[in-house]
């Protein structure tokens, strides 16, 4: 019950002035690469890489912030985030292990390392993740994969120290993930001892 995935998507950073700009300007690329194993029909682990790109708005005019608008400068910048995350298959859980069921929901919990980069105030924090994985059934080995993530970080993380304590990042990717044969979960029978019922069988044979 080992899986491999690789996904696509987009990330919004949440900072101290980006929703100055229009949504749809704040979308930078996502990928997600990750490697895991589930315990238990409901219970797993995963660890893996997330990130690639963030933009936005700020004030500081730092080099990373190429062309104003106003007293706003748009920024790009790189994200690195490794972490491990807690699974929690919803669907197994609740309804019951089903091995050929189409759709699965498994909410998950993390941490990691989490990096800024491209710009001229790198920084490196602890970061906590969220989440929700929704995993479609194509077939034995493969599964399409529908996921969104919220990322927590230090609020410096971006280059920008001032603000509130903390700011985030909104992932939002679709990708495949591969499963390595074994593939299910097998109930295991414990092995009864009949010896009691074979005595007594045989005491009731010699009492008649």
């Amino acid at each position: 019950n080992i899986f491999v995935g690789v996904a696509g998507g987009v990330n919004i950073y949440f900072g101290e002035h980006d929703s100055y700009g229009k949504f749809g300007k704040r979308m930078a690329p996502a990928l997600d690469i990750h490697v895991g194993k589930w315990f238990t029909p409901s219970i797993g682990a995963r660890v893996g890489y997330s990130g690639l790109q963030a933009k936005g708005w700020t004030t500081a005019g730092t080099k990373y912030a190429k062309g104003a608008d106003g007293s706003m400068f748009k920024e790009k910048f790189g994200v690195s985030y490794l972490h491990a995350d807690a699974m929690w298959n919803f669907s197994n859980a609740v309804s019951g292990y089903k091995e050929s069921r189409t759709w699965n929901f498994v909410p998950f919990v993390g941490v990691g390392w989490a990096r800024s980069y491209g710009n001229d105030a790198h920084d490196n924090e602890i970061g906590f993740d969220a989440g929700l994985l929704n995993v479609v059934r194509l077939c034995s080995s493969l599964d399409l994969t529908l996921e969104a993530r919220c990322l927590l970080v230090n609020q410096r993380f971006d280059g920008v120290a001032r603000g509130s304590k903390a700011e985030g990042m909104t992932s939002v990717t679709m990708g495949l993930t591969f499963k390595i044969n074994r593939r299910n979960f097998k109930r295991v029978q414990a092995p009864v001892d009949v010896t009691p019922y074979l005595n007594r069988i045989e005491a009731l044979k010699d009492d008649n």
